[in-house]
Formats: C-alpha cells, sequence, structure tokens
C-alpha cells in the first residue's frame, strides 16, 4: 500500500465523524442526554485527533504522485490540495483544544445549567466551521483525480 492508497483510505474518516458528531451534538442540546454529549466529545476529539495522519500521509501521497508522472493525475491540483490543507492547520487546532477543553471543564458540571449548554453551542459553531473548511480541502483533493469536479 503506497502513500497514495493511505491517504484514500483515511482521509474520509475525519469529515465523517464530524458530521456525524455534529448531529449528536445538536441532538444532545435538546434532549440533554448526557451518554450523548460523551458521544459526540469522544467522536469530534476523535475525528481532530485523526486529522494529523490524514496531513501525513497526504505528504507521502503528494510524493508518489510527484514520483509517477502520471498523465491521469494532475500536479497543479495537488500542490493546491497540499497548500489549502496547511492553511487551515490552525483551525484544525483550535477544534482539537475546543472540545478537549469542553470535555474537561463538563466532565464535573451538571449539563443541564445553561453554562455548559453555551459553551457546547460555542463548540458546534467551531465544529460546523471545521467540516466546512474540511468540506472544501476534500473538494479540492477531490480535483486531483476527478476531472469533472473541476
Amino acid at each position: 500500500m503506497n502513500g497514495v492508497s493511505l491517504h484514500l483510505l483515511i482521509n474520509h474518516f475525519p469529515l465523517a465523524a464530524l458530521l456525524i458528531a455534529l448531529g449528536i451534538g445538536l441532538w444532545t442540546q435538546f434532549s440533554g442526554n448526557r451518554t450523548a454529549f460523551r458521544l459526540y466529545w469522544v467522536l469530534s476529539c476523535i475525528a481532530f485527533a485523526c486529522l494529523l495522519p490524514v496531513l501525513k500521509t497526504g505528504e507521502a501521497a503528494l510524493a508518489h504522485l510527484a514520483a509517477t508522472q502520471s498523465p491521469a493525475l494532475d500536479e497543479r491540483y495537488a500542490g493546491i490540495h497540499e497548500q489549502m490543507a496547511h492553511d487551515f492547520i490552525p483551525l484544525y487546532i483550535t477544534g482539537l483544544v475546543t472540545h478537549l477543553g469542553l470535555g474537561l471543564g463538563l466532565g464535573s458540571q451538571r449539563l443541564g445549567s445553561r453554562w455548559p449548554r453555551r459553551l457546547t453551542w460555542i463548540t458546534l459553531a467551531i465544529l460546523l466551521l471545521n467540516l466546512l473548511v474540511l468540506a472544501i480541502v476534500a473538494h479540492s483533493g477531490g480535483e486531483i483525480r476527478h476531472t469533472h469536479l473541476r
């Protein structure tokens, strides 16, 4: 398995996990279910933590792409995709730190009180922003191979 295969295998997980976590987080806000909140928190933290391996395998995929010189793959789009992924690293880190803080801060508080609910709305907004950015970066990655997306 080369870098391209590995990158394509794991790069969909953070996007799908954050989308599912967003749905669970919204449901948690209205239901007040503590177990669902823990699932939201764990799933979003795992998704943010998986972004680093996705970035690392993306670098290996770009190196493989440069070595193969395949006419079906456009190296220019790969460079744009890589630049976009690296430009948004601070946003990913913000998302991870926010969600870790949410879990640590709410570990001993009641979910029904006002402050944790407000904090959860803030983290849901950050998660949504990260999800939108990931979708844009993922679309730019799809343009490398799928010429009909250009």
